[in-house]
């Protein structure tokens, strides 16, 4: 069995771990889909409800787990869809807890990166591909390499935008990459300022730790993205 299939609860009750914080979910809520368990019964409202059908990743959150191989796996998922039992003993984070880029200063997180590059307008899709690129940067150092333009560009492929125009999201998102011109990005605040972009990608999130009962109680490794 998994390790994230053991301890993820107590009686009715699930565990997991919100933006790092421990959460204990009532019966009752465990068949919500993990958008509305978040909106309205946490208050996070980083993760909208667009589409309502996985289309548009406007609702995307990334989640941590351990794999069957005892590994940290980290994945971007649209919450719109699934139900907060699929999670129980997970850490989800929501645009909200993306913590900053390692070794950056002032442009420290992806959101930080996006509104740097002008890429967000009326700001409804904006959690949804922080969410995603966020979630490429952890997986590539969980791998122990630098991602790639394309590895970064192929991440925002279930994410729609409605009215700012692609070229600045990518842009913003490629700016992270170990391939990339910076010659090639388009107009950013770094640019206008003559000042360099900062940071390396960041480190992967945690994923829960169980005590010696099983439940989730908080977390194992680098901090929760």
């Amino acid at each position: 069995m998994a390790p994230v299939n053991t301890g993820h609860g107590t009686g009715d009750r699930l565990h997991l771990i919100l933006n790092g914080e421990a959460k204990i979910v009532p019966p009752e809520h465990a068949t919500l889909t993990l958008n509305e368990w978040i909106r309205r019964h946490v208050n996070v409202k980083s993760a909208k409800l667009g589409c309502g059908e996985g289309g548009c990743g406007a609702c995307a959150v990334q989640i941590s787990h351990y794999g069957a191989d005892g590994k940290p796996v980290v994945r971007s998922v649209n919450s719109c869809l699934m139900p907060v039992f699929a999670v129980a003993g997970c850490t989800v984070t929501t645009a909200e807890g993306l913590k900053p880029v390692a070794g950056c200063n002032d442009a420290a997180t992806v959101a930080e990166r996006l509104a740097g590059f002008h890429a967000s307008q009326c700001g409804f899709c904006t959690p949804g591909m922080a969410v995603a690129c966020h979630t490429a940067l952890a997986k590539a150092q969980a791998g122990g390499k630098a991602p790639t333009a394309q590895e970064l560009r192929d991440a925002l492929d279930g994410n729609l935008c409605r009215c700012t125009g692609y070229r600045p999201i990518i842009d913003a998102c490629k700016s992270f990459a170990c391939d990339v011109d910076m010659e090639d990005l388009g107009i950013n605040k770094w640019r206008s300022e003559g000042q360099p972009l900062p940071g390396p990608p960041a480190p992967p999130p945690a994923v829960p730790r169980r005590n010696s009962l099983g439940s989730a109680s908080g977390t194992d490794g680098a901090e929760a993205h």
